[in-house]
């Protein structure tokens, strides 16, 4: 993975964000601390409906955190200038 800068805290916001959306994965296939309780339809009696919860979620929260720090490296380069 190549930041598109040179800057350093782009490089590691990259890292962090690509390994965080990887260690995500790991907490919802391995259900860490009954995470799956939380997700949309975990309730449904079709294991299709809550898998699809499952992965909603998962991109809910994924994109949520990726944003987050897109918005911290913008926040960053912009007191550099």
């Amino acid at each position: 993975m190549d930041a598109k800068s040179d800057s350093a805290a782009d490089s590691f916001l990259l890292r962090l964000s690509f390994f965080m959306v990887l260690f995500l994965i790991v907490l919802f296939a391995c259900n860490y601390r009954n995470i799956k309780s939380m997700c949309l339809f975990h309730s449904s009696k079709s294991k299709f409906t809550r898998a699809c919860g499952i992965i909603i979620s998962y991109l809910l929260v994924a994109t949520v955190l990726t944003t987050a720090l897109a918005a911290l490296s913008v926040a960053i380069s912009s007191f550099g200038h």
